[in-house]
């Protein structure tokens, strides 16, 4: 039987240290970019509805939400024609008020499978913000009210 020497055994675990920390970066990017694709996919599909929401009422839709499809090919008209040229685009998605970013939220499935995610910290306080969106709701009725 062979014998093996610390050296070796050292070189070893060396190389097994480093490999492991690859797989675990490899990890940390693929749940990164599946957390941007899936923000992506439920901002451009809140209005329409998607799988993972349904598809709600158009009507009822704040105003920078309607004709999303209008909207959604001029973006990518624009993404194509800053990619001709060379020049960044500026963010291509709208900022979301609190309550639609707390939908988004609500509905992310894949992100939320692995505690690696960037969207840990986000599903960690997913119950305090929908409480907080609700004593701000009932808030500005108790105001209108008087």
């Amino acid at each position: 039987m062979a014998t093996i020497s610390n050296k070796e055994l050292e070189a070893k675990l060396r190389e097994l240290h480093a490999k492991a920390e690859e797989e675990e970066s490899d990890w940390a990017d693929q749940g990164r970019k599946l957390f941007e694709l899936e923000d992506k996919f439920l901002r451009d599909t809140l209005l329409e509805g998607n799988i993972l929401m349904g598809w709600g009422e158009p009507r009822t839709a704040p105003v920078r939400f309607r004709n999303a499809g209008v909207r959604k090919r001029k973006r990518e008209r624009q993404e194509a024609a800053a990619e001709r040229t060379g020049k960044p685009l500026g963010p291509s998605t709208p900022t979301l008020s609190a309550e639609e970013q707390l939908k988004v939220d609500r509905h992310r499935l894949a992100s939320y499978s692995s505690i690696q995610s960037p969207a840990e910290p986000l599903h960690a306080t997913l119950e305090e913000r929908e409480r907080k969106l609700v004593e701000n709701r009932n808030k500005k009725k108790k105001t209108t009210a008087k």
